[in-house]
């Protein structure tokens, strides 16, 4: 009952919308429109041109526009007779007040504005027919303004051009299909700059390890220790033979089969941590999100071992 009372008491953006479009701006009530038919043909974009759902119509009234945009009303599709039974299927028709061939705006004799104001047969058609071209003009203004505005064209799964170009640009490849498993677009979005730069020092680990793991550190931090080293087998032409190879004291002799190799490890220390290390084990959901990250962050043969800090 009480989600029924806030839902009815709160107008949806949708109604907001249709309720008082003249008060938004038009490219916001635009790209909201948008985000509420994410499957829809993008609006001026390479069609086909009725899978769009926003009409863009102008005004032909003479009298002054107070905004750049006169209303938003939504409207049912004509469906061919052989669909009549489907479930019918909308649109909006947004009345703009700007770059238009008629209305205040007209650049045509009044007279000529004041005939397409009519309430006729006439008029109506000759109306139907500019809004033709009122809707490619309007549409081509609406993708020269978000062409560049990142901000507004971005999703929460980053699948936009422009976070696709910035991964591109940082190294990785967004418009082909994702091949990393546990890493999101959103995540490397924020890594970008690291990712972009040749620098991968302790301190670049550090970060981004701190930046994907950060909803399930709480209170803990993360630093890598660098150089902790490891134990390396030699390869067999590498181990000593006895008056054969590898038996200069001091220059190429080694005991036994293995040498302890100092830049051959780094140590990941993540903690305090409490109830929330089971996150960070083996079959924890965050042991696969590291792993991942660790072996596109540092190609180079170096081992990882991960420290948990109770």
């Amino acid at each position: 009952m009480s989600e029924a009372r806030r839902s009815k008491g709160k107008p949806t953006i949708e109604q907001r919308l249709l309720d008082h479009g003249a008060r938004y701006e038009f490219f916001v009530a635009v790209s909201m429109l948008e985000r509420l038919n994410p499957h829809a043909v993008r609006v001026g974009g390479e069609g086909p041109y009725s899978g769009e759902v926003i009409r863009f119509r102008h005004d032909h009234d003479l009298a002054f526009n107070a905004g750049e945009i006169g209303g938003i009303r939504r409207v049912p599709i004509p469906q061919p007779p052989e669909h009549v039974l489907e479930q019918p299927r909308y649109r909006y028709e947004m009345t703009t007040s700007f770059m238009g061939v008629s209305g205040t705006m007209t650049p045509m004799p009044l007279y000529l504005a004041e005939e397409l104001c009519q309430d006729d047969e006439g008029a109506r058609i000759k109306r139907e027919f500019l809004d033709l071209f009122h809707h490619r003009l309007v549409s081509l203004v609406y993708r020269v303004g978000i062409k560049f505005d990142f901000a507004r064209e971005y999703t929460n799964e980053a699948d936009d051009p422009w976070s696709r170009r910035m991964l591109a640009m940082a190294g990785l490849d967004a418009y082909e299909r994702w091949r990393l498993r546990h890493l999101t677009r959103r995540q490397l979005l924020r890594l970008a700059p690291l990712l972009a730069s040749k620098v991968r020092s302790a301190r670049t680990l550090a970060l981004a390890v701190q930046d994907v793991t950060a909803e399930a550190l709480g209170d803990a931090t993360v630093n890598v220790t660098q150089f902790t080293g490891d134990w390396t087998l030699l390869d067999p032409e590498q181990r000593i033979s006895v008056g054969l190879a590898n038996s200069q004291l001091g220059i190429n002799a080694v005991l036994g089969v293995e040498c302890f190799h100092r830049g051959g490890k780094a140590t990941i220390v993540i903690g305090p941590l409490r109830d929330n290390f089971r996150r960070f084990v083996a079959d924890g959901d965050m042991f696969p999100v590291i792993c991942e990250l660790v072996g596109m962050l540092s190609p180079e043969p170096i081992d990882y071992e991960l420290d948990l800090v109770l």
